[in-house]
């Protein structure tokens, strides 16, 4: 059907009869045939006004209800497309900022490593120094203790030498032996650093 409000028994019309209402015909004659004294001009187009046609207002409500939904249906999708680009937009910068992120991430990663590997340089040197320093301190103790104990077993081995020496020179007389213990003690070190 083609409006609300067509009369009963009428019958829908067919897709001729609705280019004859709106005024057109597929034969060019006939439409140089129709003047203006029987026709009306609605919407920008000439209608022929037939005795028996439609109800002018209910077409008129018709096609404006048309038109409404066709402007409607226009704007939709225009919203539609809106909406569409907006998406598109907004998945472009979604992109951009997770790329953005991925790369905020990576440098500061990067710069976490190298703070990471510059501090564990920095202690491994330290630790470093801190050992050396121990193992030196601890080389210099024992060397000492050793310096100490060879110092202590020469003058034992002097003192058991001079004694010995002294033992000897008196059973073999008393001069040389008042000489012996002189010519020892200028082995000594103290004596020879004095």
């Amino acid at each position: 059907m083609l409006g609300p409000n067509l009369s009963e028994g009428s019958e829908p019309l067919t897709r001729a009869t609705n280019f004859e209402i709106i005024g057109y015909r597929s034969d060019p004659m006939q439409k140089k045939a129709m003047g203006t004294a029987n026709t009306k001009t609605l919407w920008g187009c000439q209608f022929r006004l037939a005795s028996q046609g439609l109800d002018e207002t209910d077409v008129v409500k018709f096609v404006e209800g048309l038109v409404g939904r066709y402007i409607s249906g226009l704007e939709q999708v225009g919203h539609a497309s809106s909406l569409h680009d907006l998406a598109a937009n907004t998945v472009r910068q979604a992109e951009r900022m997770a790329e953005e992120i991925k790369q905020e991430a990576h440098e500061a990663s990067r710069q976490e490593t190298d703070r990471l590997i510059a501090e564990a340089q920095r202690q491994a040197i330290s630790f470093s120094e801190r050992l050396t320093a121990e193992i030196i301190r601890a080389a210099q103790a024992r060397a000492e203790e050793i310096v100490a104990a060879s110092q202590r077993d020469a003058e034992e081995r002097l003192a058991a030498f001079e004694d010995a020496l002294r033992a000897e020179m008196q059973a073999r007389g008393g001069q040389r032996a008042a000489i012996a213990p002189t010519a020892v003690s200028s082995l000594r070190p103290e004596a020879s650093t004095a």
